[in-house]
């Protein structure tokens, strides 16, 4: 749905960083005019030249570009009279002005793919594959201020949150891993507080799409065919469907009259529909973009007015996972495959060989790979101790304790633990770095815990002998009781 060009909305933007900037040239190319807010003028500078650029790439015939405006926050007061500035409701047709925090809950995800002005050239340059610059595309029964609502909440609430689990203070692959600065410096770059899921996901499918054409030889520059692009297209749309219907569920919370909340309960449940309807059109097509669009679907709750028979004739939230799953094993798989052929790493194309060089090209792709790994990992062992099934990607009763995976979480943890010593005896000032620290070093372990709790049911429940469920029934306790060693005291 177009949002009239008669009568453009006013919108202000807090914070012209890599979000912010990008909210700014997704409003001015809808014709309204913006009012771009930061404490900074070099960063504010850079935002004008990066839309500008932006602008320049666009595609699109309409040149009804909003006029953007840059200022610090002394001419906020007066730009914010009549602003709709409540972070919780999305706006309505009437608003006169639209307030958009781009930097509502700062994230550190860029910090696995270099600097940030790296960061967004990449991320220009991955618009030309993926289409325009703007977050998403809204489904067509979504108002469009509704849909930029949900892209919100999903992005600054739910990959905020999930994002601080697949940080450097978490994820056991990359846990306390820094990566050094250019020009020889011994400066470090800080740790990933949190990393976008979606954008992770994103960047990697490019990847792997660059080694697959360096595979078969096909020039960088080469334009890719009109199926090509309807499959990217789809994926892409399906993703941005799921965004939008994981986010709908708290739509109600937002409006006190039943009258609206019922035309939301109606949206939810279209939204579902065609989520569920689309589904189809990307389980067949493995890439990380689909796996995180199914587990997406698994989480989003049954609306209430789906019908039990409605409900059984289509695709179940636990073959999503499964199919995800399963995704996630063909990935790792063709990804060896292109990594090597034969006995020798193959060559990286001109347009992945932004990296300073090969070697951290490599270290990269290998961390985004183990971090992605270990958001899969996750889903896998929630939905194990769920839905009471075994395990995909991890082993059960015989051998998790082996796995690498899960030594590395225990090595973790105790390099936490003596890390946080005086922490625990004199007591730790509550910054908010120490605190995301201390809450994703916590949420490691918790999923080991959800392993072996996972375990202990899978031994239970297929009735294993005495000494296997006591020797788990015991690795469960001692985990317990280092969580409550190590992390309760801190929390």
């Amino acid at each position: 749905m177009e949002v009239s060009r008669a009568l453009p909305r006013t919108v202000v933007v807090i914070g012209a960083g890599a979000q912010g900037r990008r909210l700014a040239y997704m409003w001015s190319s809808r014709g309204s005019p913006v009012h771009l807010v930061d404490l900074e003028e070099r960063k504010q500078h850079e935002a004008l030249l990066y839309i500008q650029q932006l602008r320049a790439k666009s595609t699109s015939d309409d040149s009804n570009w909003g006029e953007i405006m840059a200022s610090t926050p002394n001419s906020l007061e007066s730009w914010l009279k009549d602003a709709w500035d409540q972070r919780s409701s999305p706006p309505t047709d009437s608003s006169p002005i639209q307030v958009v925090e781009g930097s509502m809950i700062h994230r550190q995800q860029n910090s696995m793919l270099g600097s940030p002005s790296e960061r967004e050239e990449e991320d220009a340059s991955d618009d030309n594959w993926y289409g325009s610059p703007t977050p998403f595309t809204p489904a067509p029964a979504v108002n469009t201020d509704i849909a930029d609502w949900l892209y919100t909440m999903y992005e600054d609430v739910f990959e905020a949150v999930f994002g601080s689990w697949l940080g450097n203070y978490s994820c056991p692959f990359v846990f306390g891993e820094h990566r050094h600065l250019e020009n020889g410096s011994s400066e470090r770059t800080p740790l990933a507080l949190s990393i976008s899921i979606s954008s992770l996901c994103r960047q990697f499918d490019q990847w792997m799409k660059d080694l697959e054409a360096q595979e078969n030889d096909v020039a960088s520059d080469q334009a890719p065919t009109q199926a090509e692009v309807k499959k990217e297209r789809q994926i892409d749309h399906c993703l941005n469907q799921a965004i939008q219907t994981f986010s709908a569920r708290w739509l109600p919370l937002t409006f006190e009259s039943p009258l609206h909340k019922a035309a939301q309960t109606e949206l939810i449940e279209s939204l579902w529909r065609g989520l569920r309807k689309d589904l189809i059109k990307i389980i067949n097509r493995p890439c990380y973009r689909s796996m995180l669009c199914l587990f997406l679907f698994a989480m989003v709750p049954i609306p209430a007015g789906v019908s039990e028979e409605e409900e059984d004739s289509g695709i179940p939230a636990q073959f999503c996972v499964q199919a995800a799953l399963q995704h996630v094993q063909h990935l790792r798989a063709r990804q060896r495959s292109l990594e090597f052929n034969g006995s020798k790493v193959c060559p990286i194309s001109d347009r992945v060989a932004i990296m300073t060089s090969l070697d951290q090209f490599q270290i990269d792709f290998m961390s985004m790979e183990s971090i992605i790994y270990w958001a899969a990992l996750t889903y896998d062992t929630s939905s194990s101790l769920t839905f009471n099934t075994k395990s995909l990607l991890s082993s059960g009763l015989l051998g998790w304790e082996s796995e690498s995976s899960w030594r590395l979480v225990k090595t973790c943890t105790d390099i936490f633990h003596n890390q946080t010593e005086d922490w625990r005896l004199r007591g730790v000032i509550v910054t908010e770095e120490n605190a995301n620290r201390i809450i994703a070093a916590a949420s490691a372990w918790k999923l080991r815990v959800w392993k072996v709790a996972a375990v202990l049911k899978e031994a239970l429940r297929e009735g294993h002998e005495e000494d296997a469920v006591h020797r788990v029934y015991t690795s469960a306790v001692d985990a317990i009781k280092q969580f409550n060693m190590t992390y309760r005291p801190l929390l």
